[in-house]
């Protein structure tokens, strides 16, 4: 019989999970880094905990929870995951941008496109929104390119800082394509 739901789990196994969100926030940064990969490891059976974690006052918490909930694939994620990209902590953000593209959902390709169009350079999501992107292998490749170029462009303190793309190409010539 699969256990791989939250009312199938044994009630030990959901006191385990409740320990572990217990511990996404302990001082000990390696006793709660040990409590997010042990969440990621009981998979569907930690989403309504890593959820419900995902609303706790502690940044440290959420940005543990996000990117946990990431890691699950599971579909039901994909809204909360979406709200805390704007999360009032630059961390939890930033593992919320991150964690769509782990979450493996098209439904964030969209969304993804439309957060990198309205954020600036200087706003840390904007790297993660590009490499989820990226790892979703959805969106317009050419369009992302160009987000890319103009990004790099900008954060270059003189133009000269940034000559070609991975790939050699000219900026100019990705911008133009």
């Amino acid at each position: 019989m699969p256990m791989d739901t939250p009312d199938r789990a044994s009630a030990d196994t959901r006191r385990r999970i409740a320990g572990h969100v217990a511990n996404l926030g302990s001082p000990d940064d390696k006793t709660a880094l040990d409590a997010e990969w042990r969440l990621i490891r009981f998979a569907a059976k930690a989403v309504d905990a890593l959820l419900a974690a995902a609303a706790d006052p502690r940044p440290q918490v959420r940005y543990r929870a996000v990117w946990a909930l990431g890691q699950s694939g599971a579909g039901r994620a994909f809204p909360v995951i979406c709200a805390l990209t704007e999360d009032e902590d630059e961390a939890v953000r930033y593992d919320a941008t991150l964690a769509l593209g782990e979450l493996g959902d098209p439904r964030a390709v969209p969304f993804l496109e439309e957060l990198a169009q309205r954020i600036t350079p200087e706003d840390s999501r904007l790297g993660p929104a590009l490499s989820a992107l990226g790892k979703l292998g959805g969106g317009d490749p050419d369009w992302t390119r160009f987000i890319a170029c103009a990004w790099y462009e900008e954060l270059a303190d003189v133009r000269e800082d940034i000559h070609t793309l991975e790939d050699g190409e000219p900026i100019d010539a990705a911008r133009a394509a």
